[in-house]
């Protein structure tokens, strides 16, 4: 009895033209949704007073922020735009230890942290989709107001070894 080799075919998406131009139109709208609600959640973060509470909104910025910033440590870890990412998260997270409570004079720095995450996002989509979970579950500590400091690397993780 001879086995028949198992082939692997392609992705839908990858088997034809109409299945390709489907996949970019997928793309395409789901990135246009991002826009629209970094749109919404950057407007949201300059019209919130200062220490209002804003659980939502912090869990929001939590979750684009935390998107992009580890996409720049897995893809440009010594890039300004990743530290400038990384330190918005940093912000966010400690508003959310602090009784997530909102910080007016942080709106300009979130909104572009959220920004070069949204970039960051359309230049590395397939990683984006893989760092979600642990910004959503980020972001879901940030909302219930129970993250912790540690849950996102200080400033020691740029510090180049020396031996």
């Amino acid at each position: 009895m001879s086995r028949k080799a198992v082939t692997r075919k392609k992705p839908i998406a990858q088997q034809s033209l109409v299945g390709r131009a489907v996949a970019r139109s997928a793309a395409a709208t789901s990135l246009r949704e991002i826009r629209k609600n970094l749109t919404r959640v950057s407007v949201t973060a300059y019209l919130t007073e200062d220490g209002e509470p804003a659980p939502t909104l912090l869990g929001h910025l939590a979750v684009m922020i935390g998107v992009g910033a580890e996409i720049g440590l897995s893809q440009a870890p010594d890039a300004i735009e990743t530290r400038r990412m990384h330190a918005a998260l940093r912000t966010v997270t400690q508003m959310g230890i602090d009784g997530g409570r909102w910080n007016a004079s942080q709106a300009k720095v979130l909104h572009e942290a959220a920004e070069l995450s949204v970039k960051a996002f359309e230049d590395y989509p397939a990683v984006g989709v893989l760092m979600l979970p642990a910004a959503c579950k980020l972001a879901e500590e940030v909302r219930r107001g129970t993250v912790k400091i540690d849950a996102v690397a200080g400033a020691e993780i740029y510090q180049k070894e020396t031996t």
